[in-house]
């Protein structure tokens, strides 16, 4: 739903993280489409 489209890297996906109490977060982009392990991989 939220995948963008570029001609370089192909389709890439936005995941993002909000601490609420902190007030922070914030957004990764990669291109793969394994959800789990892009979430890892943003995480760390």
């Amino acid at each position: 739903m939220y995948d963008f489209e570029d001609k370089t890297l192909g389709k890439v996906v936005p995941y993002g993280v909000y601490d609420v109490t902190a007030n922070s977060g914030f957004v990764s982009v990669g291109i793969t489409s394994d959800t789990a392990e892009f979430a890892v991989q943003s995480i760390r």
